[in-house]
């Protein structure tokens, strides 16, 4: 989104006059006389609303003038530097504001946002949110000499202006709503207000600059305790990993942000008791099948709580866990919609997995859950069980598996199969001892496994009680990758132990070298927030490349962006991004998470794949404007 920026001349404009040469002068230049510019507005008419505040809704175009410096040889056509002037006074006689525009290729225009409409109308003294007229020309003057100036014709704009006080907008993850706003207190220098909604995962906008707060890389969740205070990070982009978050049982709470030291905080509101009769709870985990919403189902069915004073009570019998597994709760409001590691006490045989609870011991369970309802209007959660038998061992036998990672593509969520790499089902003899084998997979990066249940929703390196010789372990993302790049065997072993559970083994086996890939029927285009209508990315301009041996040139033009607008480049290609490329343009920034441009404008783009002779591809990036 554009920033607001005001810039106020100093120019002392004597209006009308002609000045030849003056004796005093050590340096006599003689002036031809600037002709006036002709200006022309798109509308007449603006009524500016929160919504399209970052929307540009108005714009002036006007003629270049002939002016110019006769004694000067190298001086052009439009010389002189170009003011828009706005007034509430059709002939100019108040309070005027101007703003020097640089004519750039021909480019004689000048475009307001919502927000410049309401600040330039607000500074003049119009009211906010009541029509008024506001009148624009263009002032021509000369760099050299700022006493000289030609008037064009003026415009009338009616304009309804927004009251823009400045406003943190609390945005749900998906961008979907606002929750909550947060309004600047001149007094604390401080953005101030309530919470009081159910949603978790936020970010702050700013209204008037559209800038996107959310946490910074550090930032951990809240595990105990009410009242805190983190770090604040702007340029983030709604849906990415860096929205802010905060355990919203503990609501309504104050929220205040700090954009000077960028930092936010709340603190709880004492409220009354909550009442949480009626309240539904479902377990949902790896041994369970994980629910990513609130979906209570035949095979694991929500239980609805019951109520023995401030105290609430769900109860589920016959539950098989594995020491191995993960789990969790989801609930109706107003419990938390989500409890889990850190949300909750707990006591043996439950214990505090790596991410989830868990148990100590694989076996069947009765699964006592606990809510208080605590007099300042919190909620306290505490967890009981009892074993009550040993689990069967698991039947995998139906169990299908998908390898996925940067060669393959990323699937964030389970398909059955593709095109290009199918899942393969686990085979047995025996029913204890499990195959599942992917034949001729290249690999050259990160991968792991997606499966359907028993085995695990996901399967990284830990989920391995033995990883081959021929793979690493990534420290970061903490899946396998192979420590040659070639094709590949690769084995999954699964045994299924009487107690319920299941051990995996991870073999891999190279069958060949990787050869160059042959990029010429692959199309790329560039990825970006290009519809504001739309939360995703999508991908625009998708071109074929230009061959020349094993380099592929992907030229992809007219692409208009927004100043500081994430951007990446995808398509029949695997996704080419910050990190993924070497930038050889100054244009182009790789400060945030993503590549940017640093100004509005269109561009074209010159993305370079060079396939590699081990079976990867380097990519090379130049833009220009």
């Amino acid at each position: 989104m554009k920033k607001i920026g005001l810039y106020i001349s100093a120019f002392a404009l004597a209006v009308g006059s002609i000045f030849t040469s003056c004796e005093d002068d050590k340096d006599t230049l003689s002036v031809q006389v600037p002709s006036a510019s002709t200006l022309e507005q798109d509308v007449t008419s603006v009524v500016v609303t929160e919504d399209i505040l970052a929307d540009v809704l108005y714009t002036l175009k006007f003629s270049a003038s002939d002016a110019k410096l006769e004694n000067d040889g190298n001086a052009d056509l439009g010389y002189g530097a170009y003011l828009v002037e706005s007034s509430l006074s059709p002939d100019f006689s108040g309070n005027i504001k101007s703003e020097v525009v640089e004519i750039a290729n021909g480019n004689n225009t000048k475009t307001y946002t919502g927000v410049d409409l309401s600040v330039l109308a607000l500074s003049l003294g119009a009211e906010a949110e009541k029509p008024t007229s506001v009148y624009f020309r263009i002032n021509h003057v000369y760099k050299e000499n700022t006493s000289l100036g030609t008037l064009s014709n003026v415009v009338e704009l009616n304009l309804t202006p927004f009251n823009v006080i400045p406003t943190l907008n609390v945005v749900s993850k998906d961008g979907s709503q606002v929750v909550a706003k947060l309004i600047y207190n001149e007094q604390t220098k401080l953005y101030e207000g309530e919470y009081t909604y159910t949603e978790w995962n936020f970010y702050f906008v700013d209204i008037i600059t559209g800038e996107v707060y959310g946490c910074d890389d550090d930032y951990t969740k809240p595990e105990d305790g009410v009242n805190r205070s983190y770090k604040l990070v702007k340029g983030r982009s709604i849906g990415d990993d860096y929205s802010m978050w905060f355990d919203p049982s503990i609501r309504p709470v104050t929220m205040k942000v700090d954009l000077e030291k960028m930092e936010w905080n709340y603190e709880r509101i004492a409220t009354e008791k909550k009442d949480l009769t009626g309240v539904t709870v479902l377990m949902v985990g790896d041994d369970l099948g994980w629910n990513d919403g609130w979906a209570p189902s035949d095979e694991i069915p929500g239980v609805v709580v019951t109520k023995d004073g401030d105290e609430y009570t769900a109860v589920f019998e016959n539950m098989e866990l594995t020491s191995t597994g993960g789990f969790g709760f989801r609930a109706t409001e107003p419990a938390a919609a989500w409890i889990g590691k850190g949300g909750i006490s707990v006591s043996e045989p439950i214990i505090e997995g790596e991410n989830n609870l868990q148990v100590s011991e694989t076996g069947v369970y009765t699964v006592t859950f606990k809510a208080v309802a605590e007099a300042d209007g919190s909620i306290s959660y505490s967890l009981s069980a009892e074993k009550t038998g040993n689990s069967s061992k698991k039947d995998l036998s139906g169990v299908s598996i998908l390898i996925v990672g940067g060669d393959m593509g990323w699937f964030d969520s389970w398909k059955e199969s593709t095109d290009d790499v199918p899942g393969v089902k686990f085979t047995t003899t025996d029913d204890v001892n499990y195959t599942a084998v992917f034949k001729d997979i290249a690999l050259t990066q990160t991968f792991g496994f997606r499966a359907t249940a028993p085995a695990p929703t996901w399967m990284g390196a830990s989920t391995f009680t033995t990883i081959s010789d021929r793979l690493g372990v990534d420290a970061d993302s903490g899946n396998p990758y192979p420590t040659e790049s070639g094709l590949y065997t690769i084995t999954i072993n699964a045994v299924a132990e009487d107690d319920g559970n299941i051990t995996f083994s991870l073999m891999a086996e190279k069958t060949a070298d990787l050869t160059a890939q042959d990029l010429t029927n692959k199309q790329q285009g560039i990825k970006g927030a290009f519809d504001d209508n739309s939360s995703d990315w999508v991908i625009i301009g998708k071109v074929a490349p230009v061959v020349n041996d094993n380099v592929y040139t992907y030229t992809i033009a007219s692409i208009t962006l927004a100043e500081n607008q994430e951007f990446g480049f995808d398509g029949d290609l695997t996704w080419v991004g910050k990190g993924d490329v070497t930038v050889n343009s100054d244009l182009i920034s790789e400060d945030g998470n993503a590549l940017s441009v640093k100004e509005a404008g269109t561009y074209t783009f010159v993305l370079v794949a060079t396939a590699n002779n081990d079976g990867t591809i380097s990519y090379t990036l130049d833009a220009s404007k």
